[in-house]
């Protein structure tokens, strides 16, 4: 059974750990400077839910 208590070293960053991150850093930053509920919002929210498999047509 696998340890779900295991201790986790944040100070080590895998390169997909941090690609992962900036990318979502770079999401936040866009969709925090585009005003709510206008297209250009839903465009940058919809492509991103794509790559991220939340979203299907």
């Amino acid at each position: 059974m696998e340890n779900i208590w295991e201790r986790v070293d944040t100070r080590i960053r895998d390169p997909k750990g941090r690609a992962v991150g900036q990318r979502n850093s770079k999401l936040m930053f866009e969709l925090n400077h585009t005003m709510p509920q206008t297209e250009e919002y839903f465009k940058i929210f919809i492509v991103n839910a794509r790559s991220c498999r939340l979203y299907k047509d």
